[in-house]
């Protein structure tokens, strides 16, 4: 191997080769050679040892890379060698070291994970599901709007207790919680990608316990609630009664699309993808039910969507705000939306309906109520759900015209 002190002079003067290629090896830095194609093209290439075999590696081209730089990457490249490292990966691993920010990892969590693995709203994209769009807001809020730009590598265990604590200070402890499980989500997802060593989170207990509720609204409380939907309006008051009169989950009736719906037939039937326990459930609609979602405007091919400029036509999820406005508006406090779903399981059992009808008119696991018969019984119980569902309405009906002796007839 013919070697020579290169210059940028000499390199302007090698001359182009007729055929293939030739290689000017530098004295200076011993393994770097020039490379020049018949075409003219000029590239970086050195050549070392690694384990006793010899290997070849590529720079670059000449002047992309100077020489001085050249020089100083084949030097770096043959004492990688020599310490038994492979050179060729050097770049690669180094690449890896480099930490991703929370925002490149936070959006790309949000477009793999968020949209494709919560529940959606069936004939929408999965971006569109009120459990995805809640999530992503509680990424935003609580884990880009504080660390935005940081390496993912740099936020502390001590960071994530200070945004904790910072959600329990503002009395809602369900909103920490629920920040707590989209932190906790998105850093192990970082883990199991291999962008950070271990999650922040780890050890981290969710900010405050709930104890099991029992809590049921009073008939007064029901009455109340049932006034203050006509002061509150669209779309939170005809969303509570919704809730009133069928008893189904907050997020069935939110994201409610006029598709599942036959109001003619007095029918909604909830696709399985948007239910709880991921299964196709009809629920027959009492003509109280059916009134009101006549009168729902026809704003979006949903029912209740949002009152925001922005994206106007998508579900509401604003459920906290929606209660609050309703607890003021009828002088009530203490309950939650599910808590109207618990009285109304509650309310049937007191009109005598049998509680096998209540755990199908709520969706609930029939086997965990009948055990194995419920594996025979393939009965759909349809007449009487409807039946239970007609007799509480007609019992909000009482409650709302108690001196009329008015009793709505239980349709056949």
């Amino acid at each position: 191997m013919t070697t020579k002190r290169l210059t940028d002079s000499a390199i302007k003067r090698f001359p182009t080769p007729a055929t293939g290629r030739i290689t000017h090896w530098d004295a200076t830095q011993p393994g770097l050679g020039l490379c020049i194609s018949n075409k003219g093209r000029k590239t970086w290439i050195v050549m070392t040892r690694l384990a006793g075999k010899q290997i070849k590696l590529t720079l670059g081209t000449y002047p992309a890379i100077s020489l001085q730089e050249a020089r100083k990457q084949a030097a770096a490249k043959i004492l990688a060698a020599k310490r038994g490292d492979d050179p060729r990966h050097l770049e690669l691993r180094a690449s890896l070291r480099v930490p991703r920010t929370v925002d490149s990892l936070l959006a790309e969590h949000i477009e793999t994970h968020v949209r494709r693995n919560m529940k959606g709203v069936p004939g929408a994209a999965s971006a569109s599901s009120s459990s995805a769009y809640a999530r992503e807001g509680y990424l935003r809020r609580h884990v880009l709007d504080r660390w935005s730009g940081r390496p993912i590598d740099t936020i502390a265990k001590s960071e994530v207790y200070a945004m904790l604590d910072e959600c329990m200070a503002t009395g809602k402890g369900g909103n920490a919680n629920s920040a707590h499980s989209a932190a906790k989500v998105f850093f192990i997802w970082c883990v199991e990608r291999g962008y950070l060593a271990e999650s922040p989170c780890d050890g981290i207990k969710k900010p405050r316990r709930f104890a099991s509720r029992d809590h049921v609204l009073t008939d007064e409380e029901l009455v109340a609630v049932w006034k203050a939907c006509d002061e509150v309006g669209y779309p939170w008051g005809p969303f509570a009664r919704m809730l009133i009169l069928t008893g189904q989950r907050r997020m069935e009736v939110g994201a409610m699309p006029r598709s599942e719906t036959n109001l003619d037939d007095a029918l909604w039937v909830i696709e399985a993808e948007r239910t709880k326990p991921g299964r196709r459930h009809e629920v027959p609609l009492s003509s109280a039910a059916v009134e009101t979602l006549r009168a729902v405007p026809e704003k979006s091919e949903f029912y209740f969507v949002s009152t925001a400029l922005i994206n106007p036509t998508r579900p509401f999820t604003t459920y906290s705000f929606a209660k609050d406005t309703l607890q003021e508006a009828s002088g009530t406090d203490g309950w939650t939306f599910h808590d109207i779903r618990r009285s109304v399981a509650t309310g049937m059992a007191r009109l005598h309906i049998d509680e096998g009808v209540i755990t199908r008119v709520l969706n609930h696991s029939v086997q965990r109520w009948a055990g194995v018969t419920s594996i025979y019984n393939r009965h759909d119980y349809q007449a009487e759900k409807c039946a239970a569902l007609d007799a509480w309405s007609n019992h909000i009906e009482h409650l709302l015209r108690p001196d009329d002796g008015v009793v709505v007839p239980l349709r056949a």
